[in-house]
This record gives C-alpha cells, sequence and structure tokens, in this order.
C-alpha cells in the first residue's frame, strides 16, 4: 500500500506525452528495480540516459529555414518556397568528432534538393562548441561551394566557436567579410551578392522581405517585348550536341547567351555571344533568318522564352541548350569565367 501511493501517476503519464527518450529511461529503470538491487536499476537507468545524450548529440539537429510571412522569424522551410541562389541552413548541438558527419550529409542533401542555390549561409547561433573536426567539415562545406562557383557565410557564430575558428585558421580561410551579423546577414546578401539577373528572371516567388518591391519577369507583359508572342514548338539540344557545334562548326552556328551582362561575365560557354533577352529583338536585326542558332541562359527557362520571341519572327533553326549553364556544368565541358580582379 506504501508503494502505490509513492506512484506519482500524473508525473509519469506527463513524461510519456512529453518525450519519448525519457519514458525508454523510466521503463528501463523500473524493470530494472523488478529483477536486479537497486543499486544496479538505479545504474541501468544512468547508463541509458548516458547512451541516449551520447545519440543526441551525435545528432545535432540541421535544418533549412526561410523568413516567416512576416520577415522577423526564421520557420523550417519544409514546403515553403526557397531562393533560388541562396539557401539558409541552421544548426543546434555541437560540432565535434562524432557530429560532423551527419551535419555535413544534412547539408549534402540540401544541396541535392536545391541544385541551383550556389550560396550557403550558415545560422551558427545554436552551435555551442566546435572542434578542430568541426573546422575541417566547415572548410569541406566551403570548398564544395567554391568549387562551384559559389560562396559560404557564416551568421551568429557564439564567441568560443568564433575563437576556435580564429586559432584554427578558418577565418582566415573564409574570409573574416563571410562571417556576418545577425541583424543585416540577409539584407547584405541580397544588395551585394545576389544575382539580381536571376531574381528579376529566373525566379517567381518573394522569398525575403528585399524581394517584395522588385519587379520580376513574370509581372510583365508580352506587349512589353513589341510583338505578341504564340506558343510554338521548340527544339532543344544537349549539352554534347552544342560542344560538337562548337567543335565542328565554329564560325557558322550562333550561340547566344541570353543572361545579362555581369551572369554572362560570371561564367559562360567558349564561343558564346552575350545578346541579354532585354536586347534581342534589336539584337538579332542583322541574323539571316536561315541561319542556326542556339540559345543558352543559367537553367533554360529564359533561352524557350527568346526562341518563342525568335521563331515568332520568323526565325527557323532554333534550338535551346537543355538545362541550361547549369547542365552545361554538370557535364563537365569547359567553361570560361571571371577570376579575381578581371573586370
Amino acid at each position: 500500500m506504501t508503494a502505490w501511493r509513492m506512484v506519482n501517476r500524473v508525473e509519469i503519464s506527463r513524461i510519456f506525452r512529453s518525450s519519448n527518450g525519457d519514458t525508454i529511461i523510466m521503463i528501463v529503470t523500473f524493470m530494472a528495480t523488478l529483477f536486479l538491487p537497486l543499486e544496479f536499476a538505479v545504474l541501468a537507468g544512468m547508463l541509458v540516459s548516458f547512451a541516449q545524450y551520447l545519440v543526441q548529440s551525435a545528432t545535432p539537429r540541421v535544418w533549412p529555414v526561410v523568413p516567416d510571412d512576416n520577415f522577423r522569424y526564421f520557420l523550417p522551410e519544409e514546403e515553403r518556397s526557397a531562393c533560388p541562389q541562396l539557401g539558409m541552413i541552421a544548426i543546434e548541438g555541437s560540432l565535434y568528432f562524432g557530429a560532423v558527419h551527419h551535419v555535413e550529409n544534412a547539408i549534402r542533401l540540401n544541396s541535392r534538393q536545391h541544385p541551383d542555390q550556389y550560396l550557403l549561409l550558415l545560422r551558427l547561433h545554436l552551435v555551442d562548441k566546435c572542434d578542430v573536426s568541426g573546422i575541417h567539415m566547415l572548410e569541406a562545406v566551403v570548398k564544395r561551394y567554391r568549387d562551384r562557383n559559389g560562396d559560404v557565410y557564416v551568421v551568429g557564430a557564439r564567441p568560443q566557436v568564433v575563437d576556435m575558428m580564429e586559432a584554427s585558421g578558418f577565418i582566415e580561410y573564409i574570409g573574416r567579410e563571410n562571417l556576418l551579423s545577425r541583424e543585416n546577414a540577409v539584407s547584405h546578401l541580397f544588395h551585394n551578392i545576389l544575382e539580381k539577373n536571376i531574381c528579376r528572371y529566373h525566379c517567381n516567388v518573394r522569398v525575403f522581405a528585399e524581394c517584395q518591391p522588385m519587379i520580376k519577369s513574370s509581372d510583365i507583359s508580352d506587349s512589353t517585348t513589341g510583338i505578341e508572342l504564340k506558343q510554338h514548338q521548340v527544339d532543344y539540344c544537349s549539352a554534347e550536341e552544342l560542344q560538337r557545334v562548337i567543335g565542328t562548326e565554329s564560325g557558322q552556328a550562333l550561340i547566344f547567351d541570353v543572361r545579362e551582362k555581369d551572369e554572362y561575365k560570371r561564367i559562360h560557354i567558349p564561343g558564346a555571344s552575350n545578346l541579354p533577352i532585354t536586347y534581342l529583338m534589336k539584337g538579332i536585326e542583322g541574323v539571316a533568318k536561315e541561319s542556326s542558332v542556339y540559345l543558352v541562359c543559367r537553367s533554360g527557362r529564359r533561352s524557350l522564352r527568346a526562341a518563342d520571341m525568335m521563331k515568332t519572327l520568323g526565325y527557323k533553326n532554333v534550338k535551346v541548350l537543355g538545362g541550361g549553364m547549369l547542365g552545361w556544368e554538370a557535364v563537365g565541358y569547359k567553361i570560361v569565367f571571371r577570376t579575381e580582379g578581371s573586370i
């Protein structure tokens, strides 16, 4: 009777409702008291609790985030729209030897889910500790993005984590300018780093507060082109076909990169001429209607629109590079890109 009165049924019910891990610890401890001496039962509960801590610390929470509708807080991305250029990932936990593999895999998964994103913002305000293995993982992430002509930025790192970054040389590696403050991180990246032409022509969503006043191509009617667009059957070419054209028809086929000038300067296909879609009508005035024309953009979207415009004007031999520059880079063909210090 005394033992029964000592059972706190309200607290047991609360544990069942609130935590699976604590529920397992409670059940193991209870079963151990039935079959083992009391001191061993308590020890069994401690060991299970310690094992649970190790599992949790070895698998920090890693999740992509986007601003909420009022642009005040960050929420899990889940079904919300994400920026096609900038990925944002929050990490909660410690970056140490036993956890970095899990964190790096989560970042790789997000990269596969958003292959267009060439910039990454790591929110580290919930990371309390970082060891040398954590630094090596961060360096590997930075290298992977920079190999794709992108970059990584860090925001909200705690003082002890910044001290580790400083001592290990990571800050020198990533660049002090890539450590951003929480107050203006997104604003800095939007106004100074993101490609505005991708925002205008490639993206139909407005993820950030800074996106709201921007005029996008989806907001502009076809009347601004000066012609009435019609739906035409558009032919596509693969990266392999365009590579053969570059090698065998040099000087005969015309390759037009319809992205904006700064996008073209940053990276383009050898032999392609820059002819932004906004100037397409004027730029093709001297092009013969029977010419073989290949159109290139970042992903194929703007090229498709440009091809429709040209076919409306009577150009017959127009092809769009399937997958755009993204597909060309994925195959590994030669590209021309702007180096540091070039204009």
